[in-house]
């Protein structure tokens, strides 16, 4: 063998080795890509689960203090109820006639009775709370000494079909002289049903607990275990002394793996738990992981060529952006502007079409603005439009609609996927966010603050007429909107898609 060819074989053997480091070197980098794209992957998958069980976790807080305040109102009027009974002002045949008749409206309360201090039945509504002096539960006045004595011990009904939680409050005269105790039972089957409504698949739960760990109902129902507490529990215990929080890990119930979402119910010894199974994020196939792989090598190939390109256009792009953001974005309130909004709905639109889902359109007036701009000025006016903005947005999910100026003193509001029940609740409660502003509004009569009107319009699009577009549906909500203002304003009007009437809600 010559020099020559000797050095070429080891030309050769060092270029093939290069190759192979190469190479082995791109591989050990795809690879390391590759798995680094799955578990980025994955774990943003799970922080996904964690912010939507975070965000159930906080509205359903917000619709057991609803259902708190619900029962607060009910056993006040019990207490006068009770009282008039007591002193001779009302019949009582007559008066529980009339609280049958009230809760027999009420899907969340099964029954409401009075008993005086030596526990005598005073008045009732129905059977199931009438018989709780003989339940363990029942603690007669005046042992009810905090908020989770207030609560009994979930039991059954007459039937042994239904779960029933009692509420208790203390019954006293105008002089605060100890006079009984009334007792309310919720169903617990009704909380089931409401938590049954939220968008929870394959193995997940939704439960709410007394402060002291009792489960009061649950969301796939478990009869055996409602009643049980769960505080010497690692689900529960992080409860006990943190408001809200997330964690993770073996349900109590069932032993599955589950991301927990818990959040304290306001004013009441009660606490919501949103647990969603994160066992399907183990579920990658190799499809998957070789699609990893592949984005990864044209990632690096594009990268390679493109990066002067990237330095070169960025200050461009970074420009176009903000100017692209400029143009959808109303400048005095900085919320979208009306072409922006234009766009959501069409988008939205055709996805509800596509999905069979319905669309709720809320239209928003600033009542008498141009009086209000007429009696303090346009800068006090635009001051007033930005601080009813921020309140808006402060009381609108970005997970379920789009919020927009729709142009001067008009506000819309686009709620996906809703009820129409549920579209009224979020325009009312809306209505009184602005108002309770108490921004003074002389020019506002019979109000004399800012206040809102609201029209209201939902279309189920699975049902919809042939034909059917978005203009029309805001056509909807803007007959509800100068239907409200026509009323009176400072309200909310619903246009049922069925027909033409309009069912007004004042707060």
């Amino acid at each position: 063998m010559s020099v020559g060819d000797t050095t070429a074989g080891g030309e050769d053997r060092a270029m093939r080795l290069w190759f192979r480091v190469v190479v082995s070197l791109l591989c050990i980098t795809l690879l390391a890509v590759s798995f680094w794209f799955h578990f980025a992957d994955m774990r943003a998958a799970r922080e996904r689960v964690e912010h939507e069980a975070v965000l159930m976790a906080r509205a359903l807080s917000r619709h057991a203090a609803d259902l708190t305040n619900l029962v607060d109102m009910l056993q006040f009027d019990m207490i006068q109820s009770a009282g008039q009974i007591m002193r001779g002002e009302l019949d009582a045949p007559g008066a529980e006639s009339i609280w049958r008749d009230r809760l027999r409206r009420l899907d969340a309360v099964e029954s409401i009775c009075a008993f005086d201090r030596t526990g005598r039945l005073v008045l009732a509504s129905g059977e199931e709370c009438a018989r709780a002096p003989q339940l363990e539960w029942f603690r007669p006045f005046p042992a009810i000494a905090s908020k989770v004595d207030q609560i009994g011990m979930p039991f059954r009904s007459r039937t042994g079909q239904d779960w029933l939680i009692p509420v208790m409050e203390t019954w006293q005269d105008a002089a605060r002289r100890p006079m009984g105790i009334v007792v309310l039972t919720l169903r617990s089957d009704y909380l089931s049903s409401v938590y049954n409504n939220y968008d929870v698949t394959g193995r997940s739960g939704i439960a709410l607990y007394r402060a002291d760990g009792v489960l009061l109902s649950r969301f796939p129902m478990v009869d055996d275990r409602i009643g049980r507490t769960f505080a010497d529990t690692e689900a529960f215990r992080p409860s006990l002394s943190l408001p809200s929080g997330l964690t993770s890990g073996p349900s109590p119930i069932d032993g599955i793996d589950r991301v927990r979402a818990f959040e304290r119910v306001p004013n009441a010894a009660l606490k919501v738990f949103v647990a969603l199974d994160v066992g399907a994020l183990a579920g990658w196939s190799a499809t998957t992981l070789a699609s990893f792989a592949a984005l990864a090598l044209l990632i690096v190939c594009v990268l390679v060529v493109s990066r002067q390109l990237d330095r070169h256009l960025a200050s461009n792009f970074d420009t176009r952006e903000k100017m692209t953001l400029q143009a959808r974005t109303d400048a005095l309130t900085g919320l979208p502007n009306r072409r922006a909004f234009d766009e959501a709905v069409a988008r939205e639109w055709a996805n509800a079409a596509a999905n069979g889902t319905s669309l709720s359109m809320l239209l928003l007036d600033v009542d008498q603005f141009k009086a209000f701009n007429d009696t303090y000025g346009h800068l006090s006016g635009d001051a007033c439009l930005r601080r009813v903005a921020i309140t808006l947005q402060q009381g609108t999910f970005e997970t379920i609609g789009h919020l927009a100026r729709y142009g001067g003193e008009e506000f819309a509001l686009l709620l996906i996927d809703v009820t129409p029940s549920v579209a009224v609740l979020v325009a009312n409660h809306l209505r009184a966010s602005v108002q309770a502003l108490q921004m003074r509004h002389a020019g506002n009569k019979g109000h004399g603050v800012v206040t809102v009107s609201i029209g209201v319009a939902t279309q189920d699009l699975m049902d919809a007429p042939a034909g059917m577009t978005p203009a029309d549906l805001i056509a909807r909500a803007d007959q509800a909107l100068y239907r409200a203002k026509n009323a009176g304003r400072n309200r909310v009007e619903s246009l049922r898609e069925t027909d033409d009437d309009v069912v007004a809600l004042r707060a």
